[in-house]
């Protein structure tokens, strides 16, 4: 049985609505890994680096997923307007790197001053390290691990 390509837009007004439904879903599974991986841990170091692993193993476990959510664009143009809530699908997932890097910080765990710069620092990093490998081999636990402890500078 075949679908019509754009029978889709009968449940979506645009591609735009479609592309965020995509990211909504895959952005909320990776909130569910990120938290599911901070619950295990009471320590906020030992909850910073199970997030890290956490994230790096959704990107494994994930790949097709991963790649959707980090190379397929939204839209082409910059929005004429302030984007809502609803229309940033990875701000779970961000909100739970910020709230574990706060708590390094409150407990004197990290040196930041800023946890959200810290956020988009790891972000980026856990980003980088899940994108540098093939997807057979992307758990980088390892790594990460050698990244944290050799880091001259903690988060």
């Amino acid at each position: 049985m075949g679908i019509a390509a754009t029978s889709i837009y009968l449940h979506f007004p645009d591609k735009r609505a479609l592309v965020l439904a995509v990211y909504a879903q895959h952005f909320a599974d990776l909130a569910k890994y990120l938290e599911e991986a901070i619950a295990e841990h009471s320590d906020s170091s030992e909850q910073l680096h199970a997030l890290a692993r956490a994230y790096c193993q959704f990107a494994a476990d994930h790949p097709d997923a991963y790649q959707v959510m980090f190379t397929v664009p939204g839209t082409t143009t910059a929005p004429d307007r302030q984007i809502t809530a609803s229309e940033r699908p990875g701000l779970p997932a961000i909100m739970a790197v910020h709230r574990v890097l706060s708590a390094c910080a409150e407990a004197g765990v990290s040196s930041t001053r800023d946890p959200y710069l810290a956020t988009l620092c790891l972000w980026g990093r856990c980003t980088g390290c899940s994108r540098c490998a093939p997807p057979a081999r992307r758990s980088c636990g390892r790594r990460w691990r050698t990244w944290s402890t050799r880091s001259s500078r903690p988060i």
